[in-house]
């Protein structure tokens, strides 16, 4: 298979805690789910940054769809590389956000934009706070409850 791992961050123009949040979460679950899209989203300062992963052809699809989604503007591809293996196996769309932790964590410059963040670091701070902690993603309409991370899979 022809897999490949795409890292991007675009500008949010809906709330961290509002209910569009967990509409883009419920509709990643279903169509990453059906194309074997893998991979987790952060959201700070206003901020998305993703890694999905998947087949070449699906994720120039997504891709596209995200960057005409009205919900974020912006989009900037911080790496687009083919990789050996999924870092997000299972998670059809995860959600890393609100933990306690910020993306500064990570960069050498504190007071840098968060959109400097070097691919390598984006991805590894995803990994570590997406397996911080999981929950199913709620049946309500309602924004995720603060230091709350959102696993969705088929490994549970």
């Amino acid at each position: 298979m022809d897999l490949r791992q795409v890292l991007f961050v675009s500008h949010a123009r809906v709330s961290e805690y509002s209910p569009e949040v967990l509409d883009i979460l419920r509709a990643g679950l279903r169509n990453n789910t059906r194309l074997g899209i893998t991979g987790c989203l952060h959201v700070q300062d206003s901020s998305f940054f993703q890694c999905v992963e998947g087949r070449h052809n699906d994720l120039t699809m997504l891709m596209s769809r995200i960057d005409h989604d009205p919900r974020n503007a912006k989009l900037s591809v911080l790496s687009d590389q083919k990789v050996t293996r999924r870092l997000f196996d299972g998670w059809h769309m995860g959600l890393a956000s609100n933990h306690g932790l910020s993306l500064h964590d990570v960069m050498p410059d504190k007071r840098a934009p968060l959109h400097d963040v070097e691919p390598q670091a984006l991805l590894d701070f995803l990994l570590c706070v997406a397996h911080l902690k999981s929950t199913e993603i709620p049946d309500t309409s309602e924004p995720a409850p603060p230091k709350q991370i959102l696993r969705v899979g088929s490994n549970g």
